[in-house]
């Protein structure tokens, strides 16, 4: 998968309050590359990724993932091939426990309950909230929400990551576990988009970093 996962080509994009924050901006990741945008508030990083996933619109031009066009993808067909972590973890937590937040989603879809709930402990030992697994997830530290949302996009078999600041609200040594789990999916051939704020962290995992400023990639650090 050495070739580029995701194409983007000539987009446009502005809110209906009339700010552009996208005019003619193209950018190609590759599919086994960890890629790190870097940004101020407001520069479009985020809203960089719903474009790629589908929740927002390009006014003009198009993303490609896997050569498809996403506008002809639904959210759920993006979603099996993407696993997308929000930067409010709040917003993909649903379950009335930590374990159930894990499983849930497949038990809905008739799978094995025995193997995603192995999976899903396995998973919560990984990112060393295993002990907080009957507990209702919005009584969590927001550190550990993030990590839950972590282990649960993690839960499907998926070919791509993109993570918005995964590391806000996460102490060091969740940061680190953070960087050896990426590390080891970049292993496996996964790729990633990461937005982030802290150097360091896009240092130490990125393999391509991006400064974007205002709608345009400034500079690039390979």
């Amino acid at each position: 998968m050495g070739d580029d996962y995701i194409q983007i080509g000539d987009i446009s994009f502005l809110y209906k309050k009339g700010k552009t924050i996208f005019d003619g901006f193209s950018l190609n990741l590759p599919g086994d590359k960890i890629s790190v945008i870097l940004g101020d508030n407001g520069s479009g990083k985020t809203t960089l990724t719903k474009l790629i996933m589908g929740i927002l619109k390009p006014l003009d031009g198009n993303v490609f993932i896997d050569r498809k066009n996403n506008r002809d993808l639904s959210l759920g067909e993006v979603g099996k091939s993407i696993g997308y972590l929000f930067q409010n973890p709040d917003h993909q937590i649903f379950g009335t426990s930590v374990l159930d937040q894990l499983v849930w989603s497949n038990n809905i879809l008739g799978e094995d309950r025995e193997y995603y709930t192995e999976k899903a402990n396995n998973l919560l030992n990984e990112f060393g909230i295993l002990d907080l697994k009957d507990r209702y997830p919005f009584y969590l530290s927001m550190g550990e929400k993030r990590m839950l949302a972590l282990a649960s996009v993690m839960m499907r078999d998926i070919r791509y990551l993109i993570l918005d600041e995964p590391t806000s609200s996460l102490d060091s040594e969740r940061v680190d576990i953070l960087i050896d789990k990426l590390k080891y999916l970049n292993g496996k051939g996964i790729g990633a988009l990461v937005i982030t704020h802290d150097f360091d962290f896009a240092k130490a995992i990125g393999h391509r970093i991006f400064h974007l400023e205002d709608g345009r990639i400034k500079d690039e650090t390979i």
